[in-house]
């Protein structure tokens, strides 16, 4: 996975899905702080935060 996503939630909205799928499914792994993923996969901890909270309200 490349760190293509700069910034918070402005640019991390047009993530594709696949994109937030694996950034979630790697912070439920739990291996690296969130903050630490975050900021490795270039999108904002709270961004992330965010879809982590959104998966889990509307499983697919």
């Amino acid at each position: 996975m490349t760190a293509g996503h700069q910034g918070g939630c402005s640019n991390a909205r047009t993530a594709p899905t696949e994109f937030r799928q694996r950034a979630v499914e790697l912070a439920r792994l739990g291996d690296k702080p969130v903050a630490a993923l975050a900021r490795d996969l270039g999108i904002s901890e709270s961004c992330l935060r965010f879809w982590k909270r959104r998966s889990r309200q509307d499983p697919k």
